[in-house]
């Protein structure tokens, strides 16, 4: 879950820095708003009354205050970055059992579990992840890439130790 969260939360961020879509929906209501204060402070009754004219005097203000022309930037924190390293690579990982070719054909619900039983057995090794010195080589290509490769070893070991062990078992009993 907090996998999905995290891609959820980078990709809202892409999109916002690609399309600019909310700056830009934002300008839109200042437009509108800038019309109608233009068209209302023009009104006699507001430029005789100096309660309203005040009023309007402080809308100006205020839309001016709003400007988005100073431009923003968005710096993630480094142990965001690490931890986004770590699950990115988890997230590949995860494609490739998706694309390992089985003798049933791939459906829904188990393409689901695959990545639901990845989320599960990944978030411990990127919270570890914000957890190791910063280093830009250690960071963002030796420990997502590697830790992943010792799993592997690892299960390929132990793999070939329990298929030598049952087929010992086979042999005796034979």
């Amino acid at each position: 879950m907090a996998v999905f969260l995290v891609i959820a939360g980078v990709g809202l961020s892409a999109f916002e820095i690609y399309t600019q879509s909310f700056r830009l929906a934002r300008i839109e209501k200042q437009v509108v708003l800038l019309d109608k204060l233009a068209s209302s402070s023009s009104r006699q009754e507001i430029k005789t009354n100096p309660e309203l004219h005040a009023l309007a005097s402080s809308l100006i203000t205020q839309l001016r205050a709003t400007d988005g022309s100073v431009p923003v930037s968005y710096e993630l924190l480094p142990w965001t970055k690490k931890a986004l390293a770590a699950a990115a690579a988890w997230f590949i990982f995860g494609l490739f059992i998706l694309l390992i070719p089985n003798n049933y054909t791939r459906t829904k619900p188990e393409a689901a579990s695959v990545f639901t039983g990845m989320t599960v057995v990944a978030s411990p090794f990127i919270a570890l992840s914000t957890a190791i010195p910063t280093s830009p080589w250690l960071n963002y290509a030796i420990y997502p890439v590697g830790h992943i490769f010792v799993i592997i070893f690892f299960l390929l070991v132990v793999g070939l130790y329990i298929a030598k062990k049952s087929s010992r078992r086979k042999k005796s009993s034979a």
